[in-house]
């Protein structure tokens, strides 16, 4: 009788175990399934509060996989950069404004690029094409002390000389516009990776307007002297569509 008890109290004992223990990994797969589907939530309500943004913002928002069509070209995002801007203090150190400017790396050796217009607070895009290079430009435009290049000729004259001049071994003629330095931060497939800074020529060229060209020179930190070449758009006539 007494053993009759004590497995009626065994069984009841594994009963509530077992039942605790269903509970328990019941309530742990709700709160998997909740989470999960707070995540996909989540998500969705940041994908509405992107493609709400203006364009301009959408732009500067761009991630790796997004998706810009332009023209009616769909071009995938593989990396992403910024310039920042810097200025100097009084000991002549390099410092940063928390002004930048972002550059997408789209596929096909295209790039979406912006960069500030003159010393004011606007902005200029360009859609442009990565072109090879054999050799850096670096001694070419910055010469000697006797036979200065470009961008040191515009450089002396604090960026306001009518300067032009041929890239090596080409015969389309630019005019100088910009030059500077930035910090950059890069990401992806780019050709400013990590933290670093990086030197940068911007010409006009005479016979069209609309078309540019831009050197970047990677003074430190990861990346690769690069020349891009291509046209100043508007993006929000131009750009279709920003997916995510």
């Amino acid at each position: 009788m007494e053993l009759a008890f004590f497995y009626f109290y065994v069984g009841w004992g594994v009963v509530i175990a077992g039942t605790i223990w269903l509970s328990w990994r019941i309530y742990k797969n709700y709160q998997k399934e909740k989470q999960k589907i707070d995540e996909i939530k989540l998500q969705e309500q940041r994908k509405m509060e992107f493609y709400n943004k203006p364009l301009l913002e959408k732009l500067e928002l761009l991630q790796v996989n997004d998706i810009l069509v332009h023209w009616n070209n769909n071009y995938q995002v593989i990396g992403k950069s910024k310039l920042i801007e810097m200025t100097w203090d009084e000991y002549d150190n390099h410092i940063a404004t928390g002004r930048y400017f972002p550059i997408i790396c789209l596929d096909q050796n295209r790039y979406l690029v912006s960069m500030p217009k003159g010393e004011g607070i606007d902005i200029v895009w360009f859609f442009m094409e990565k072109e090879p290079l054999s050799f850096s430009l670096t001694p070419f435009f910055e010469g000697t002390d006797e036979n200065p290049g470009p961008a040191m000729i515009f450089a002396d004259s604090e960026q306001t000389a009518y300067v032009t001049f041929q890239l090596p071994g080409k015969t389309e003629k630019w005019q100088m516009t910009d030059i500077g330095s930035f910090f950059f931060e890069g990401q992806g497939t780019t050709f400013m990776r990590g933290k670093g800074e990086v030197r940068h020529v911007l010409a006009q060229s005479t016979e069209n307007p609309k078309r540019y060209m831009l050197f970047f020179d990677v003074i430190e930190g990861n990346g690769t002297d690069t020349l891009l070449v291509g046209e100043n758009i508007n993006p929000e006539m131009e750009i279709e569509y920003v997916l995510r």
